[in-house]
């Protein structure tokens, strides 16, 4: 490479770089260097060249298109899962406490008359009771002779769950005691003692709050007085 060429190269490189000034310098006192310069030059030309000689596949784009849409579809798929199973959830716990709500809220149909009504139809059923053994809950401290419970059983009242025992006094008289959850019965029921009928037989339906507890103890009998516990002495 004649030395003016190469003078002139590198005075258009100046105005481009003006630290170019010294490579100028130091190659016009070492043409070795200069050589080297352009082949450096040179291979960055054709690495560069080759570079942009790289042909993208014709399909790429499409390719590349196609798996952007299959992994937004699949996230569309995940979260559609994700909301899917949450709205599921969701509505099994809501559907939970509602029916946990409703199962705890008072019969708007539990009135005193049809509450004495249906201990009337538990006293014409009375002798279908089960004997008491060791195991039968001991009858709730309501004021009553607990030494005349001669028969218990659990029990549907009303549609929920009860306890009822039969009671029989040494004179004959009968009766029974419907033990029931308070949380049953409306706020605005009427506690006041009530009468029903069992066939032909009148019956007292009395309502005893269990003290210090959660249940009422429904007492029906033709003669309720007779199980008091200040009514007889023996």
């Amino acid at each position: 490479m004649d030395r003016l060429d190469l003078d002139e190269k590198l005075e258009l490189l100046r105005e481009i770089d003006p630290d170019l000034a010294d490579a100028r310098r130091l190659v016009a006192e070492n043409e070795q260097q200069a050589r080297r310069w352009k082949k450096i030059q040179e291979y960055d030309a054709v690495v560069g060249a080759a570079l942009r000689d790289v042909k993208t596949p014709a399909e790429l784009p499409d390719r590349v298109l196609a798996r952007i849409n299959n992994e937004t579809k699949i996230q569309k798929v995940r979260s559609r899962r994700h909301y899917l199973m949450g709205g599921v959830s969701s509505a099994l716990i809501l559907s939970l406490l509602i029916g946990l709500f409703l199962w705890r809220w008072p019969d708007p149909t539990w009135t005193s008359v049809r509450v004495a009504e249906a201990a009337a139809k538990r006293y014409a059923g009375r002798a279908v009771l089960e004997p008491i053994t060791d195991s039968t809950p001991r009858l709730p401290h309501v004021g009553l002779r607990e030494g005349f419970v001669a028969a218990y059983s659990e029990i549907d009242f009303l549609s929920k769950p009860a306890g009822a025992y039969r009671l029989e006094s040494p004179t004959g008289e009968h009766a029974v005691v419907v033990v029931v959850a308070a949380a049953w019965f409306p706020e605005d029921f009427d506690f006041t003692a009530t009468y029903s009928v069992s066939g032909d037989v009148p019956l007292e339906v009395r309502f005893l709050k269990v003290p210090d507890g959660d249940d009422y103890c429904v007492l029906v009998s033709p003669n309720p007085k007779a199980f008091e516990a200040k009514a007889l002495i023996f």
